[in-house]
């Protein structure tokens, strides 16, 4: 942590050696870039528009939203505040201090949040951002009840009818359906994401727990689909874990299932699997203190 302040100042000392351009240029560089973290872009700016305000001028205030953005993504409320102070003394009440106020109102007060978006909406229906923010928050606001659960499903059903492309409220979505314990719809839901993100790994694997809670060998077949195809693309403990779980569910329920139809895979086929399944758990826990034995918990 040490080593890394230490770099960070030597970084401003070297910048503010620099003329008011190269340091401009090279700033707008790392914030169009984002390689740096999140405080050390943070300090940079700050000592950009301090030490150069009078040149910037009215330009500043785009440094100082950044700045913002940066405040709330460390938490920094008191920060945040200042800045959120500068802009309403020299901009009113528009629409983009509003917006301001409801994104601080996120961290430190949650429903004046609400109240906030809820005003932005009702003065443009078409604020996309602010519909969204204001059906997320409400999940924080909401119980568990099928009443609640279900005024928040037919929210963003609406919304999605508008922003089909919107992957985020696809996987909001499925989550207040698994809430709801409506498991296909959280599937379709997830599906949809997959669409947008086709080499998302953990959407696979997320759909391939869900439908191993259905515990039929249907489900359990689709399942081992969507783990194969996890780690295919990133190759993690959970999906081989959940490939194994979804095979046995497949072995317990599926006597009487015609093995040559093309729906249901073949013992052969599964033993195979459940092989590829051993020798990468055993390679990912070859450096565990605990001995590991992939026979306790499957017989291939």
């Amino acid at each position: 942590m040490e080593e890394k302040s230490q770099n960070l100042q030597q970084s401003i000392d070297f910048f503010e050696s620099k003329c008011f351009t190269t340091y401009k240029e090279w700033l707008d560089s790392n914030l169009i870039l984002r390689k740096q973290s999140a405080l050390f872009l943070f300090h940079h700016i700050d000592n950009f528009v301090t030490t150069h305000s009078d040149t910037l001028q009215m330009e500043r205030f785009l440094y100082l939203e950044k700045l913002f953005e940066l405040a709330l993504e460390l938490k920094l409320v008191q920060v945040a505040k200042i800045i959120l102070y500068q802009f309403s003394e020299n901009f009113g009440k528009e629409t983009k201090i509003t917006k301001m106020q409801a994104q601080l109102s996120e961290i430190a007060d949650t429903d004046r949040a609400h109240e906030f978006y809820k005003v932005l909406i009702i003065s443009n229906q078409d604020d996309r951002v602010s519909l969204k923010k204001y059906i997320g928050l409400l999940k924080s606001s909401f119980s568990i009840v099928q009443e609640d659960l279900k005024k928040l499903i037919e929210m963003w059903n609406e919304y999605l009818k508008v922003y089909m492309d919107d992957h985020e409220a696809w996987y909001e979505l499925s989550d207040v359906y698994l809430l709801a314990s409506n498991y296909t719809k959280a599937v379709y839901c997830l599906e949809e994401v997959l669409i947008h993100q086709p080499n998302n790994f953990n959407i696979y694997t997320k759909l391939g727990d869900i439908l191993c809670t259905l515990n039929t060998a249907e489900a359990a077949v689709n399942a081992v689909k969507y783990y194969s195809q996890s780690v295919l693309i990133h190759p993690t403990p959970r999906a081989f874990w959940g490939m194994v779980t979804a095979i046995n569910i497949y072995l317990r329920y599926s006597k009487g299932k015609d093995e040559n139809s093309n729906i249901f895979p073949t013992k052969e086929k599964l033993r195979s699997m459940l092989k590829i399944a051993k020798i990468n758990l055993e390679n990912f826990y070859s450096k565990s203190p605990i001995k590991f034995s992939f026979e306790n918990f499957c017989e291939i």
